[in-house]
């Protein structure tokens, strides 16, 4: 729907801009209640854990393929239903031992998925020529990036601090948060689900080139870049 909403020509396109949120975003909004309200109901009644978890992997599978098929958003319904089956259905009706036991049964599903999504992401990059001009692409897409996260950050933070949003310690916490945001193989497996035509080399060149600068270089630094600062200091007086 995104991509046929960026290359539709005629009509109004802040209707066509509502419409699509509208359906995208609050469609997955309602899907995820309903398919969190149906694990509920599904879960409550069973003691069994590998039951439970069966049931989970079915509503999970399943909602997101219905998501899909009624064009709405599979993953922020995806959000919405783990939200209400973690922190409402778990806790009322498990026990610390059985949400430990699922919270390792899907962690681990989500280390394997990551695994094979990266190794797939790989053999992708090999098929994707190279062109002179990807460096330089590379570097546009990190700093535009990097400066809408920075803007995003430091006018949602002012609106909730406006008497701190010119000092040093909103300044430290702007950068921080814009330095922590880190992409990865979402990203890039959304670049590559483009149909293919001219730009969608351009889109996963540029798309690959942020994931790999927030990995690599964002990742290994935000450490030192934590300690320089002193949070522990700053964030209490935030």
């Amino acid at each position: 729907m995104l991509i046929g909403f960026t290359v539709s020509t005629g009509g109004n396109l802040v209707e066509k801009a509502f419409n699509l949120v509208l359906m995208e975003v609050g469609g997955g909004v309602l899907a995820g209640v309903l398919l969190g309200f149906l694990a509920h109901v599904m879960v409550k009644d069973i003691k069994d854990v590998s039951s439970r978890v069966l049931i989970t992997v079915a509503i999970v599978s399943a909602g997101y393929a219905t998501c899909t098929a009624l064009d709405i958003s599979g993953l922020i319904a995806m959000v919405i239903t783990g939200l209400i089956f973690g922190n409402v259905t778990l806790a009322r009706i498990a026990s610390p031992k059985e949400r430990h036991d699922i919270d390792v049964f899907w962690t681990m599903i989500d280390n394997l998925l990551n695994a094979v999504l990266f190794v797939m992401i790989g053999l992708q990059l090999i098929a994707i020529p190279f062109q002179m001009n990807t460096l330089l692409i590379g570097l546009i897409a990190i700093a535009l990036s990097l400066a809408g996260r920075y803007i995003s950050i430091f006018v949602t933070t002012a609106v909730f601090k406006m008497e701190v949003c010119f000092s040093t310690t909103h300044r430290n916490i702007v950068n921080l948060l814009t330095w922590g945001g880190l992409r990865g193989g979402l990203s890039i497996a959304l670049s590559l689900s483009l149909p293919d035509g001219p730009e969608k080399t351009l889109i996963v060149n540029m798309t690959f080139a942020v994931a790999a600068f927030s990995i690599l270089v964002q990742g290994l630094t935000i450490g030192r870049l934590y300690n320089k600062m002193q949070m522990g200091g700053i964030s209490s007086k935030v």
